[in-house]
């Protein structure tokens, strides 16, 4: 838990800049976030009440190397990774922000979302608790002035949810094209923590959603964003895509096993860079 809170607290740092952008192409923000509280430890100091745990001889070897570890590196003994809970960091860098979350009243929640879903209101940006705004909240864009950008800095570890909550900003019949951002630390940690929650949860959901011919896999996809993250400067051909991707998605679903082997193979197709741009990206259906 107290790494998950850490990703986030980074993540809400990181992500203020994209915010700006995005604020400064006339469009409203809403930011998904996990955890009301910060992260953040030492992750290098370990107390003398730890050490005293464990039995002799061990003890004392622990011990040992770890005074000669504090003597070499104490930039790392001293380094407290301490950061502020992501609603700070967001409110601080936007004052303007609203909130939704089970901390606030119903009626407090209502009157952000409609001033949040209110042209000009001054209001552009809602932080928004998952647990709390997953469902049964519409702020998608109805007039065509302010296109929508859904930004999560959690770790989408329930498929469902991961559907609901991008169902907050897409509406058939919305007057804008939706944007979905997730954002990625890049870390092993954290690729290690998606392989194994989500990815082998979603297929699950995949299967009691829309059964084997859903439109999109969310499982293939989930782990298709994660292979190929990188970060996109925010621009006007921002959600555009998506529903050509849903679409293929679809076709590929249809087709037999060794149809799919065939389309994934001239996907792919044989790549003319250096080996060193492309190791690990070689490969071929088989």
């Amino acid at each position: 838990l107290a790494r998950r809170r850490l990703l986030e607290a980074i993540k809400a740092e990181a992500c203020v800049d994209m915010v700006k952008k995005h604020l400064a192409l006339g469009r409203k923000v809403v930011i998904f976030h996990d955890y009301n509280e910060g992260g953040g430890f030492a992750p290098f100091l370990i107390s003398k009440l730890d050490i005293e745990k464990y039995e002799s001889p061990l003890r004392e070897d622990i011990e040992l190397e770890y005074n000669a570890f504090k003597e070499n590196r104490p930039d790392l003994v001293n380094l407290n990774l301490d950061y502020d809970s992501p609603v700070e960091t967001l409110k601080n860098a936007f004052p303007n922000a609203l909130l939704f979350n089970g901390r606030l009243s119903k009626q407090q929640r209502e009157t952000n979302v409609a001033l949040f879903n209110t042209d000009d209101s001054g209001h552009d940006i809602l932080i928004l608790q998952s647990d709390a705004g997953s469902t049964g909240i519409s702020l998608h864009d109805t007039t065509g002035k302010h296109q929508r950008v859904l930004i999560n800095i959690g770790q989408p570890t329930k498929p469902a949810k991961l559907r609901q909550t991008e169902g907050r900003i897409y509406r058939t019949g919305q007057a804008s094209n939706a944007i979905q951002r997730y954002l990625t630390t890049g870390t092993a940690w954290e690729r290690a923590a998606f392989a194994d929650t989500i990815a082998g949860r979603a297929e699950t959901v995949d299967n009691f959603a829309k059964g084997a011919d859903a439109v999109v896999s969310i499982k293939e996809a989930l782990i298709q964003a994660y292979e190929e993250a990188k970060y996109e400067e925010p621009s006007l051909n921002d959600g555009i895509g998506g529903k050509a991707y849903d679409e293929e998605n679809a076709r590929i679903a249809k087709l037999t096993p060794f149809d799919q082997a065939l389309t994934f193979y001239y996907t792919k197709g044989k790549r003319s860079e250096s080996r060193d741009n492309r190791e690990g990206k070689e490969w071929y259906a088989t």
